[in-house]
């Protein structure tokens, strides 16, 4: 009987330390179930959480992007994006440049057939200030900063990494295919070696040099 009433406490103290706000929408984007740091990030309860509330904590300008996301994880994409959020928008935090990263994939899990897509959210505001003060150092340095996504396989620029690589910011190269390609051929096979070891062996390096194609 003890174990039978512990349950429920263990995993609400489990849910309250997650840090993300996890929720899952059907194809319509009406919400059918949600945890974890819901009112944190959007200032109700996850049982009161509907596509308004959701939508209450971006910025003016940014509405759109939920639809736009659900749209692209229809078509089967696993996609995120960072919002700019309102300010004063949840309870727990109350500053003018907080951002929120947003995320959702489709499952395949049959439990959640009426309700397949998977979103979370998290606070992201202290990263997004981080990178913004690394923007702004490298800004007059010649120097440009991104990052990699190695479980998404997606690159995100930070600073003015155009003018280093040498292509408008309009072309330079998203995911890890269009890396490969922006590398001259010469390099190619050095680069990916280097790269594979230092996941495979856990090989650090600190510099590794090669040439950009510019388109």
């Amino acid at each position: 009987m003890h174990g039978t009433t512990s349950e429920p406490s263990i995993g609400a103290a489990l849910l309250s330390s997650i840090d993300e706000a996890i929720w899952f929408s059907r194809s319509d984007g009406t919400v059918a179930g949600a945890c974890g740091a819901v009112r944190a990030i959007f200032g109700v309860d996850p049982d009161e959480l509907d596509v308004a509330a959701v939508k209450s904590v971006f910025a003016a300008g940014e509405a759109e992007v939920y639809g736009a996301l659900l749209a692209r994880a229809i078509d089967g994409e696993r996609v995120e994006a960072v919002i700019a959020c309102s300010s004063g928008a949840s309870s727990a935090t109350d500053v003018e440049d907080r951002a929120v990263e947003l995320r959702v994939r489709r499952s395949d899990d049959p439990r959640l057939r009426d309700a397949p897509f998977v979103w979370t959210a998290r606070d992201v505001t202290s990263r997004r200030r981080d990178e913004l003060a690394w923007a702004q150092a490298l800004a007059g340095s010649g120097a440009g900063l991104w990052e990699w996504d190695v479980p998404a396989g997606r690159f995100r620029y930070l600073a003015p990494a155009s003018r280093v690589i040498g292509r408008p910011e309009d072309s330079l190269p998203l995911d890890v295919a269009g890396w490969i390609d922006a590398m001259h051929p010469d390099d190619r096979d050095m680069v990916l070696a280097r790269v594979q070891a230092h996941f495979a062996e856990r090989v650090p390096y600190a510099c590794l040099l090669y040439t950009s194609r510019r388109g």
